[in-house]
C-alpha cells in the first residue's frame, strides 16, 4: 500500500503543478475554465485530458489564424498595387495639365521633379578614378563622385543619367 500511496501523492502533486500552469497561462481569461479545472477535476489523468483539450483549441485557433493571415496579405497585395496605380494616375494627371500643387479639403498634392538617378550600363567600362581601394581591399564603386561626374555633363564610359522621375506628394490636414 506504501507504493500505491506514493504514487497517488506523486500524482496529485503533478495535477496540482499542472493546474497551477493552466491556471497561469490563462491569467482571468477564462474563469469558468479556471473553476472547472480547480473544483472539479483534481486527478492527473482529468486534468491532461483538460490540458489536451485546450491543446486541441489552440491549434484550431492557430489554423483559423493562418488562413486570415493568407487571405489579408493578399488583400494587402491588391490594395497596394491599387494605391500604386490611382496615384499613377493622380500624377499623370496632374503632369499633362502641368499642376504641380493641389489643395484639396482633405490634403495637399504635389508633384515633386526628383533628381535623375544613376544607372550602371557596364561596371566594367567606369574609368579607376571611380573606384575606391578601402581596407581590406576590395574596389568599390563612388557612386557620389560618378554621379556628380555625370550631372557636370562629364562623359563616362558605362555610366548614364536615368531618365527624368516625378514622384507624388500627398500631405493630409
Amino acid at each position: 500500500m506504501g507504493n500505491m500511496d506514493l504514487e497517488l501523492r506523486r500524482e496529485a502533486e503533478a495535477a496540482r503543478r499542472l493546474i497551477s500552469g493552466l491556471q497561469e497561462l490563462q491569467g482571468d481569461d477564462d474563469l469558468q475554465l479556471r473553476h472547472d479545472m480547480v473544483e472539479g477535476e483534481t486527478g492527473l489523468v482529468e486534468v491532461v485530458a483538460q490540458a489536451l483539450g485546450e491543446i486541441n483549441e489552440c491549434n484550431i485557433m492557430i489554423t483559423g489564424i493562418r488562413e486570415q493571415e493568407s487571405w489579408l496579405g493578399e488583400r494587402r497585395e491588391r490594395l497596394t498595387r491599387r494605391k500604386e496605380t490611382l496615384s499613377a494616375l493622380v500624377e499623370q494627371a496632374m503632369l499633362s495639365t502641368e499642376l504641380t500643387s493641389l489643395r484639396l479639403p482633405g490634403a495637399t498634392l504635389s508633384v515633386v521633379r526628383r533628381p535623375r538617378s544613376l544607372e550602371i550600363v557596364q561596371e566594367a567600362d567606369i574609368p579607376a578614378r571611380f573606384w575606391v581601394l578601402p581596407e581590406p581591399p576590395a574596389p568599390r564603386l563612388d557612386r557620389k563622385a560618378l554621379l556628380a561626374a555625370l550631372n557636370d555633363a562629364q562623359d563616362v564610359p558605362g555610366a548614364i543619367l536615368g531618365d527624368v522621375t516625378y514622384s507624388l506628394t500627398v500631405r493630409r490636414k
